[in-house]
């Protein structure tokens, strides 16, 4: 896997790569497992940018609602 400054576009293609090559049924077990793992990995990690992205987005909207709220009075 790439470097932990990956975008999360980069990862995201990462992950459908995987589950391609997973879909595919021609890799052997152990081979399947690393893919796996690799792709579970990559899904907690894609998630967490999607969780600080969100959170990003509220502080920044709950902030400008104070601000509108406080030019309205």
């Amino acid at each position: 896997m790439k470097n932990k400054s990956t975008n999360y576009e980069d990862m995201f293609k990462q992950l459908e790569e995987i589950v391609e090559e997973l879909n595919d049924n021609n890799l052997p077990l152990d081979l399947t497992m690393t893919k796996y793992q690799d792709g579970m990995s990559l899904c907690k990690k894609l998630y967490k940018i999607l969780d600080d992205t969100e959170k990003q987005i509220k502080i920044i909207v709950d902030g400008e609602e104070r601000d509108y709220k406080t030019v309205e009075e």
